[in-house]
């Protein structure tokens, strides 16, 4: 009973099952986003300020599922009360 307690993740869950295929299909938006950057930045579409906001603006639709609004003001005025 002392060794149920003590587990982590259940025992169907293990590294060596996971499949590396399944990581790179759930991650294809953020693939695209890296692609668009880099490729904007080789390409010489943006300079690197640039390339930063289109990555921060594109990465704003991928958070989004994932944050509130209430969430997102709060770290805005905590990012602006940690000013220098």
């Amino acid at each position: 009973m002392v060794q149920d307690e003590l587990r982590l993740a259940p025992a169907s869950l293990s590294i060596m099952e996971e499949r590396w295929g399944d990581h790179f299909i759930n991650s294809g938006e953020i693939i695209i986003l890296f692609l668009l950057v880099i490729g904007g930045l080789y390409g010489g579409s943006f300079t690197p300020n640039e390339a930063a906001a289109v990555g921060a603006f594109g990465a704003l639709p991928l958070i989004k599922r994932k944050i509130t609004w209430k969430i997102f003001t709060k770290s805005l005025n905590e990012t602006g009360n940690n000013r220098v």
